[in-house]
C-alpha cells in the first residue's frame, strides 16, 4: 500500500502547528496512509527551510512511497 510522508519545516509557530495538524488529519482521514514529520530548528541562526526539508526527507524516505513538503 502507498504511504505519504508529509514534511513540515518548523520553528516558533506553535499556534499555527496546533491548527494545521488536526486540519490535515481531518482532510486526509481514511483516504490514504500518511505520516507527518515536523522537523524543528531550535538554534538562533536564520531559518533554513531547505536543510529542514532535506533532514525530513532523509528520515521519511524509507517509510514512504511519495513525499509532500508543506509550510505552516
Amino acid at each position: 500500500m502507498n504511504n505519504l510522508g508529509i514534511i513540515i519545516p518548523y520553528r516558533d509557530r506553535e499556534e499555527h502547528l496546533k491548527k494545521f495538524v488536526p486540519h490535515i488529519k481531518n482532510f486526509i482521514k481514511n483516504k490514504i496512509n500518511y505520516k507527518i514529520i515536523v522537523v524543528e530548528q531550535t538554534f538562533e541562526k536564520s531559518f533554513n527551510r531547505g536543510a529542514l526539508r532535506n533532514i525530513g526527507f532523509n528520515f521519511i524516505k524509507e517509510h514512504s512511497n511519495y513525499v509532500c513538503m508543506h509550510d505552516i
